[in-house]
């Protein structure tokens, strides 16, 4: 994998969009690190009036702690919620559970972003007299974004199905090196082939190659 450079918010909220495939809405998202590693994204839809706010956090930190390693995490939380001046932040209930919960667990909330509709901000700082608000154009001239762009990457409006492309740039040839052969391949076998596949990357324990990687997405569309 290829080292990607984060220098500024806006790198690291277009880096969220390009992870998922698609710009997410109403939806709480977490960026697990390690040091200077990244790690998964993980996304969940907000709750709505009437849900249960804590089985929401539980959910959203058992998806985190997947993840062995993680040390910290960057949230996103988009929103279309607007933030008032001497009123709690968007969420703020999720927020403070969220934060408690990882605490326990010694992961720290590295940072925090509210994603609006046509802005976004530093979630941490909401509380201050006049927050810096910054134009959602910022993370689509960020350098991450275009650099991204440039591998082939896109943020859809929508979910689906997308692979991703923080990997080497020719990952995408070597998906449709496969795609044929799993294709032809008669669907109980190319299950258990998938299978098998996916045990030996566990078992490794560790990062796939990037020739393992494209077979392993294009199995995902089985």
């Amino acid at each position: 994998m290829e080292r990607l450079s984060i220098k500024t918010p806006a790198d690291f909220i277009s880096l969220m969009g390009h992870s998922l495939g698609f710009w997410p809405q109403e939806s709480l998202v977490c960026v697990n690190l390690d040091g200077q590693r990244i790690g998964a994204t993980v996304r969940m839809d907000l709750p709505t009036n009437g849900q249960d706010t804590q089985r929401f956090v539980n959910q959203m930190v058992t998806y985190i702690t997947h993840d062995a390693e993680v040390t910290g995490v960057v949230v996103g939380l988009f929103t279309e919620t607007p933030s008032r001046q001497n009123q709690p932040r968007p969420h703020e209930a999720i927020m403070e559970q969220l934060v408690a919960q990882l605490g326990e667990r010694d992961i720290a909330l590295r940072d925090g972003w509210l994603i609006g509709k046509n802005t976004f901000t530093n979630y941490l700082t909401l509380t201050a007299d006049f927050p810096v608000m910054h134009p959602l154009s910022e993370v689509l001239e960020s350098e991450l974004n275009a650099e991204l762009i440039y591998r082939g990457s896109a943020i859809t409006t929508t979910e689906g199905f997308h692979i991703p492309v923080l990997a080497r740039t020719d990952l995408g040839n070597g998906i449709r090196q496969h795609c044929d052969r799993i294709e032809n391949t008669h669907p109980n076998e190319a299950i258990a082939l998938a299978r098998q596949l996916w045990k030996k990357v566990i078992d490794d324990n560790a990062d796939p190659t990037d020739a393992i990687a494209a077979e392993l997405i294009e199995y995902l569309r089985l």
